[in-house]
């Protein structure tokens, strides 16, 4: 992931080093070569399935119907072909491992992909797409969707939970969220949230002044988190700690405990999200300074500190889990911000923190040194 918008003549040269490493990277000397097989399928694709993209199953009934292509006649076989396709890309190959039949296989992924980003994601400008589908907090039923979308009905929320786009919310969890659906939505309706259509500003009474803060950062100048792990990391926290259907232990009375569950407050806006746990800890996860910086504050839960320490822990391994996923190759460095400026965190970028590098913080814990908190690195 590189950051080319401030470009200038003194570090062209670096930025084609990290550019020149970044594509060896993706070499793989270890995949085979296709066999004719695959060549033959990749054909089958291009020239007589007549679609962008296709379910499994559906791909699976048209090649039974080729006998050029009966080595692929098994399921395994053909995804393993597919697989391969994929590998070598040609394709985009969406497999579900729970049902194979719904794997989504995208056979021209870039003018598929052109054409969903260029309607989805439009900017406010293109007045003809953006207001189709904006919404203030993210949500947007499917029925849209598939109005906007008429071919792709069936493959359509498939594709776009696998390529991370969105995520589905069961809509009980938001019986108290304004979500600016038309009023001939109905309630039964499945809902999608996309963090890249929440389009809402931070709100000011939002500030944690006691606890925990802990923040990465891209030490390099030519690097950055992509929007796509920007967007990647709002939607998995989002997801995994506020909008995540509870799953009730077996209770007397189940239906009880799912209503205390679902008594939590949740705020999304454009670069971050706040919410409360059930235990009543605030922790609040933004992404700034044109994403070269990931924060999360942590409240401290006077009457239950375990639920914090907890929460902490948590979500640092989500925001880590997804920056290796998606930025593996970006150099980012953990610090912890000084408690005293917790609630300066949301109105200074960086370079006005006081934080403390992980490793000399560990580093104090191990000399069992006095102060843990003796070293300051920007």
């Amino acid at each position: 992931a590189l950051d080319s918008r401030q470009l200038s003549p003194e570090n062209v040269k670096p930025f084609l080093t990290i550019l020149t490493k970044s594509i060896k990277d993706l070499e793989n000397p270890g995949v085979k070569k296709m066999s004719f097989s695959c060549h033959l399928l990749h054909a089958f694709l291009t020239q007589v399935v007549e679609t962008k993209a296709i379910i499994f199953g559906d791909l699976q009934e048209l090649v039974s119907s080729h006998e050029t292509l009966f080595s692929f006649s098994e399921p395994a076989m053909l995804a393993s072909g597919l697989e391969t396709l994929a590998d070598k890309g040609f394709i985009l190959f969406l497999r579900n491992c729970d049902h194979l039949s719904s794997s989504c296989i995208m056979i021209d992924k870039s003018k598929l992909l052109q054409e969903i980003n260029g309607t989805l994601f439009a900017p406010t400008s293109f007045k003809e797409h953006h207001d189709q589908v904006a919404s203030n907090t993210g949500i947007v039923p499917v029925s849209l969707l598939h109005k906007i979308f008429p071919h792709y009905r069936e493959i359509l929320v498939a594709m776009l939970t696998s390529l991370q786009f969105c995520r589905p919310v069961e809509p009980a969890l938001l019986a108290s969220i304004s979500t600016n659906l038309s009023p001939e939505s109905a309630t039964s309706d499945e809902l999608l949230y996309f963090p890249a259509l929440v389009s809402a500003e931070r709100p000011g009474d939002l500030s944690i002044t006691e606890g925990f803060g802990w923040c990465t950062y891209c030490t390099k100048p030519r690097q950055c988190l992509t929007q796509r792990c920007h967007d990647a990391i709002l939607l998995d926290t989002t997801y995994k700690h506020c909008l995540s259907y509870p799953t009730p232990p077996d209770l007397e009375h189940p239906n009880e405990e799912v209503v205390r569950k679902l008594c939590r407050s949740c705020t999304v806006w454009k670069n971050g999200i706040h919410w409360v746990t059930v235990e009543g800890t605030q922790a609040v996860v933004q992404v700034s300074e044109e994403n070269h910086c990931v924060s999360l504050l942590v409240s401290l839960n006077q009457e239950n500190p375990t639920d914090s320490l907890e929460l902490r822990c948590s979500v640092i391994d989500t925001l880590r889990s997804k920056q290796k996923e998606l930025c593996s190759s970006v150099e980012v460095h953990e610090y912890l911000i000084s408690p005293s400026e917790l609630s300066y965190v949301a109105h200074r970028n960086f370079s006005q923190l006081t934080v403390f590098a992980m490793e000399d913080v560990v580093k104090n814990i191990h000399e069992k040194k006095r102060f843990v908190f003796d070293t300051k690195r920007k």
